[in-house]
């Protein structure tokens, strides 16, 4: 039973390392605006949709937003889905004030993959603590 438990403690621990590597990459990869620009939130006003190589049909949010200096603007978010964003809805954007035409949309994947590598690193250590326990 124990060594069946560290076993299977390997999977999570396995899940940890993979989800913070690719917190780690991502991080670098990205982009400065999602760093340095300033945030706001958006509405979904339209959808454009691309197509991929694949020929899938992608969508990416048109929003409107307000810049902090009471400009109205008009720009297409880089996040995409397979289905259309809802009309009217929000969307978190981050800008560059000098070109506010220039955003990121959604939330970053760096918290998503770090809080998933945090996650996984607890059942890990829960179920090699418990393995240990029962020896």
């Amino acid at each position: 039973m124990t060594r069946f438990l560290a076993l299977l403690g390997v999977f999570p621990a396995a899940g940890a390392l993979a989800m913070v590597l690719s917190w780690l990459r991502t991080r670098r990869a990205e982009p400065e605006l999602r760093r340095a620009g300033t945030p706001t939130i958006g509405t979904v006003i339209d959808n454009q949709g691309v197509t991929t190589a694949t020929g899938e049909t992608v969508y990416r949010p048109v929003v409107r937003f307000t810049t902090d200096r009471g400009r109205t603007v008009r720009a297409v978010g880089d996040t995409v889905a397979r289905r259309a964003f809802p009309i009217d809805s929000t969307i978190a954007v981050v800008y560059d004030p000098a070109r506010p035409q220039d955003i990121v949309t959604g939330p970053g994947r760096t918290r998503t993959y770090l809080v998933g590598g945090v996650v996984f690193a607890v059942i890990a250590v829960i179920l090699f603590g418990v393995a240990l326990a029962l020896r």
